[in-house]
């Protein structure tokens, strides 16, 4: 691997720019006046480096610029802590890659899934394992609202605290969180209803793709919303890095969002027949969008969910969508996928 000439720090032969100094590294570079920033979309997916968007240098003291939203310092950061926490493809030399780095090898692998499914005829990358797992959610969404005869729907949106941490750490712990979550969830709602069902998203915000957990579910019945207050409390407890006075968590705030039951009226629908709640969840899967029609945030979260080892970014009760071996192709079932994967925060009127 090569090293930059002026401050020594390790580049890659594709990168225009070095990450550390803004040295420039290339005749395209040096035909430049100023560095690309990260939102130069034709100049990232020519793969240059995202992280050249700091034009001042950190080891002078100098303060480091914004990059899309994000932090310049964080993106040098390795996105695991270790090999051993990491998948094998986000890791060089028995090191992880760092959050820049993960980003461009996401932007890689999606393109050469790209271009082996037009040589091969092969299609189940993971765009189409999210297209399925999004047409699952959307079909059940669909089939619930149908077959219950008073539903009510809940959103729960639970955070974690932007911490000095690398991303797949914050990634697992919040995972790990959401199993005694879901057993408060069953035993408070077993008190007031007999059908329920739910999915999870886990999800990346729009502005440092920190990750955050999005349950959704479906019940028979008037749910009150002090039902879901020791679910959320549960979470605070279980996950480290869930601020303990509940700030991004509170109770009162969007952390929990009810529609159908007699003091929040109807719940409002998509123009497929579905919930505007389910729809703006799974909208939110790592690998839905074209990897060209992303934008940063959306692929620094892909890029942390792929690198992640046994962190599953979509999960759902145990309810059968379809019958075995029926099951359609998702496009099947969805006509239009979203094209990004974070969509405009909606407003709690259609959640």
């Amino acid at each position: 691997m090569p090293y930059c000439p002026n401050c020594g720090s390790r580049v890659k032969a594709v990168h225009h720019y070095c990450g550390s100094c803004g040295q420039a590294l290339s005749e395209i570079a040096e035909s430049e006046s100023d560095p690309p920033m990260a939102v130069d979309r034709d100049g990232f997916l020519s793969l240059r480096s995202l992280s050249y968007a700091c034009t001042s240098s950190p080891e002078l003291g100098e303060p480091a610029e914004p990059l899309d939203g994000g932090d310049f310092l964080a993106l040098q950061k390795p996105v695991a802590l270790d090999g051993a926490t990491c998948h094998p493809t986000y890791v060089e030399d028995g090191t992880p890659l760092t959050a820049a780095e993960a980003v461009e090898r996401y932007v890689e692998e999606r393109h050469g899934e790209n271009t082996s499914a037009n040589r091969n005829g092969f299609h189940r990358g993971r765009q189409w394992h999210d297209r399925r797992n999004y047409a699952r959610g959307k079909e059940m969404d669909r089939q619930l609202l149908a077959e219950y005869e008073n539903p009510t729907t809940a959103l729960l949106s639970l955070r974690v605290e932007r911490a000095v941490l690398n991303r797949v750490s914050l990634l697992r712990e919040l995972s790990a969180a959401l199993e005694p979550t879901l057993d408060a969830l069953r035993y408070r709602l077993d008190k007031h209803t007999d059908r329920w069902e739910w999915l999870l998203v886990l999800a990346g915000t729009r502005q440092y793709a920190t990750p955050h957990a999005h349950i959704y579910l479906w019940a028979e019945g008037d749910i009150p919303r002090e039902a879901f207050h020791p679910v959320v409390q549960r979470f605070v407890e279980s996950c480290e890095y869930a601020p303990a006075d509940m700030r991004g968590n509170s109770t009162d705030s969007d952390t929990i969002s009810i529609r159908g039951t007699e003091q929040t009226d109807t719940i409002p629908r998509t123009e497929d027949g579905g919930s505007a709640g389910a729809t703006y969840a799974l909208a939110q899967l790592a690998h839905l969008p074209e990897v060209d029609s992303m934008d940063f945030d959306a692929l620094l979260w892909a890029s942390t969910v792929r690198a992640s080892e046994g962190v599953h970014h979509f999960r759902k009760s145990s309810y059968d969508v379809w019958d075995e071996g029926e099951e359609p192709e998702p496009e099947e079932v969805v006509e239009d996928f979203p094209t990004n994967t974070v969509l405009s925060c909606p407003s709690l009127s259609i959640l």
